[in-house]
């Protein structure tokens, strides 16, 4: 008997995440929630959208997992783990691959991130977190260094990440961080990370997949996120990504996987917090002293996107299988 696998998602990461399940000989059909129609156009098995579904719509995508015998949901979208919906997916004994909603919590909210990292001793930027804009400015003020970025605390897409050069702009970006509405009603003010000689470092993604003990590295890939050439312009969820960032050696990836992503896993799991699925960190390579530092940014709680997109044609693994090694332990 074919197996049925869903994937919550849309988009290109979605449409690639459809595309890697489609080549296991284990998957019959695939259940794409909402799903787009070119999904269809990239594997041979069946595909099933759900155009009028958000990915928020918890009790409906249980009702459909339950009533077609789902036997593995990869959850790839982040506001489908910050509703819960692998909480109660799992209720029903339907095996999911991505984290609960309390240790997705290192992404869905910067604050709470910055706080875990602050306490297992990861390599991050300074941050002060307001939600006085009042309060904010007055820091700002009272601050010399001219470069910043003013953060909101909860989702918005990746869009929320401002930039500010100066002083000026950050007091200006304070109020304009409001426009992403709720989940700017805490927000961070971060401190523009420079290395030797007054240079800017370069960013990276890694990504592992971990059963809450063990940890496999996927891959790594170099988003870009500005909208214009030459890092200039707006943050936007990502203009386009490419494999392997030439920036990471092997050195650097095992101090990674070392010094970032079992730490982080311990310090979640110490808070009763067992990560399980796909774990991203967006990280930043700075050189201090003349050695590259690795600087965590950002972490994600599921499948990047445009990086998946990248990544996942290099996965030689059968994804089926190891997503259900993942459920099982």
């Amino acid at each position: 008997m074919r197996e049925v696998v869903a994937v919550i998602d849309t988009g290109g990461r979605g449409t690639s995440l459809v595309d890697s399940y489609g080549k296991s000989p284990h998957i019959g059909e695939i259940l794409a929630i909402p799903g787009n129609d070119f999904m269809q156009m990239v594997t041979d098995k069946k595909v099933q959208t759900f155009p009028r579904l958000a990915t928020t719509d918890v009790e409906e995508i249980v009702g459909i997992c339950k009533q077609r015998k789902v036997s593995l949901v990869d959850v790839a979208q982040d506001n489908a783990i910050a509703a819960g919906l692998v909480d109660e997916l799992q209720k029903e004994g339907i095996r999911v691959l991505g984290p609960r909603k309390l240790s997705g919590e290192i992404e869905w909210s910067k604050l709470y991130s910055r706080r875990l990292g602050k306490k297992v001793g990861l390599l991050q930027p300074r941050y002060w977190d307001f939600e006085s804009e009042n309060e904010a400015i007055a820091f700002l003020r009272q601050q010399q260094d001219p470069r910043w970025f003013i953060k909101a605390d909860g989702l918005a897409e990746g869009k929320a990440v401002l930039p500010a050069k100066s002083i000026n702009q950050a007091v200006k970006r304070v109020s304009e961080i409001r426009k992403f509405g709720h989940s700017a009603r805490t927000f961070l003010v971060e401190e523009w990370l420079m290395g030797d000689n007054n240079e800017e470092g370069e960013e990276f993604s890694t990504f592992y997949i971990t059963d809450g003990n063990t940890l496999t590295c996927l891959g790594d890939a170099q988003d870009h996120k500005r909208i214009f050439n030459f890092d200039e312009g707006e943050n936007t969820g990502g203009m386009g990504c490419s494999t392997p960032p030439l920036v990471l050696n092997t050195e650097l990836q095992s101090k990674i996987q070392k010094d970032i992503f079992k730490k982080v896993l311990n310090g979640l799991a110490s808070e009763g917090r067992i990560y399980k699925g796909v774990l991203y960190l967006g990280g930043m390579l700075v050189r201090i002293n003349n050695e590259l530092k690795p600087y965590v940014i950002e972490f994600n709680a599921r499948w990047g996107d445009p990086e998946a997109q990248v990544l996942l044609p290099s996965i030689k693994t059968d994804l089926f299988e190891l997503g259900m090694a993942v459920t099982e332990g």
